[in-house]
């Protein structure tokens, strides 16, 4: 990293790094305004949104002057952070503040870019560059969203279960791919873990299936969607959609089909 460059975490636990020994924001207050600042993209987070954010309250005159208070606390942990920066990294607008990213590099944006490149490969056919950028994609992660910040308040929380959610949903797509190019054995031990860790989750299951019948497994694969079965009537009242029904039909016929089928679509319970 250059002198003013700052790299943005957070795809785990919420960081900010400019230089080595990282210094870390000891303040859990600081940790989640960098995070309600960097969500906004480079736009303006008024005084309200903030004090939402954080401390999930209506702007009283008191949370402002508490706001103004961190804010001014963060921007002193910014310049020692990144020393050389000319221009401060926190913009103070009439409305609000502006966290300026010029010169950042973001996981969650990185993380972005590379599933967004990776599915126009895959849809090319380019299977193994797909894969590739999935892997690099995904190693953006160092744990769940905002890990040490997303219980602070509700705003923080479905932050983190969004960015979450696009992580599983970017691991799904890199299964695919890895179906597709005869990698079943490799992924069974990730997808059954998933599939433990998320509920009921059609794609997941479909993908674990296709990926325990390859591997010989079969009595596994109907075990799966047994249990997938149970655990969605139990928690929703509904029977799986046609898709894994004929799955699974398929599973139990041994169904040559299966050789080449990677999947039941891009739907979720």
């Amino acid at each position: 990293m250059g002198s003013t460059d700052l790299e943005i975490g957070l795809l785990g636990p919420v960081r900010l790094v400019a230089a080595l020994p990282e210094r870390p924001l000891v303040s859990a207050t600081q940790r989640a305004l960098v995070a309600a600042l960097a969500l906004a993209g480079g736009r303006i987070t008024s005084y309200g949104q903030l004090i939402w954010a954080v401390w999930q309250e209506d702007a009283s005159n008191r949370r402002v002057h508490n706001l103004h208070f961190h804010m001014s606390k963060l921007r002193g942990q910014l310049r020692a952070i990144e020393p050389a920066r000319p221009e401060p990294r926190i913009v103070t607008q009439p409305s609000g503040y502006r966290l300026d990213l010029a010169g950042s590099r973001a996981d969650w944006q990185e993380f972005d870019r590379l599933t967004a490149r990776a599915r126009v490969l895959g849809r090319d056919g380019d299977l193994a560059a797909a894969g590739r950028l999935y892997q690099a994609a995904l190693s953006q992660w160092r744990g769940p969203a905002l890990a040490d910040v997303a219980a602070m308040s509700s705003w923080l929380g479905a932050q983190a279960a969004r960015l979450d959610e696009q992580r599983l949903m970017a691991f799904e797509e890199q299964a695919e791919v890895d179906l597709a190019v005869g990698r079943h054995r490799e992924i069974v031990a990730d997808l059954a873990w998933l599939a433990q860790q998320h509920g009921p989750r059609q794609r997941l299951t479909s993908l674990l299936m296709i990926a325990l019948y390859r591997s010989g497994r079969q009595n596994e694969a109907l075990a799966a969607y047994a249990s997938y079965r149970a655990e969605l009537a139990a928690r929703f009242g509904l029977d799986p959609a046609a898709e894994l029904k004929d799955l699974h039909r398929k599973i139990l016929a041994s169904d040559p089909c299966l050789a080449t089928q990677t999947g039941v679509g891009p739907t979720s319970a």
